[in-house]
């Protein structure tokens, strides 16, 4: 999901990473994943706004947070249970 929200910015199409960052937050939300959740919000709401230069500025903190989680889903599917 992070290589279609950025290529959709770097076509400059706000209204794709509105899309985009529409199904990340639902995502993010069932997982509990709050930073996650709130920048996608925040992308969303910035897509719709047409607003790709504070979309850009965001997109590395939602990244690094998405990057963050699947770290700690991959290690926590990894350990042996028991």
């Amino acid at each position: 999901m992070p290589v279609e929200i950025a290529a959709a910015a770097a076509e400059e199409d706000t209204s794709r990473v509105a899309k985009i960052a529409h199904t990340i937050k639902g995502t993010a939300g069932n997982f509990r994943a709050e930073e996650l959740y709130k920048l996608a919000r925040e992308v969303e709401s910035l897509g719709q706004q047409g607003q790709l230069a504070e979309i850009r500025q965001r997109l590395a903190a939602m990244n690094e947070a998405f990057q963050s989680i699947s770290d700690k889903l991959q290690e926590t599917l990894l350990t042996p249970a028991g």
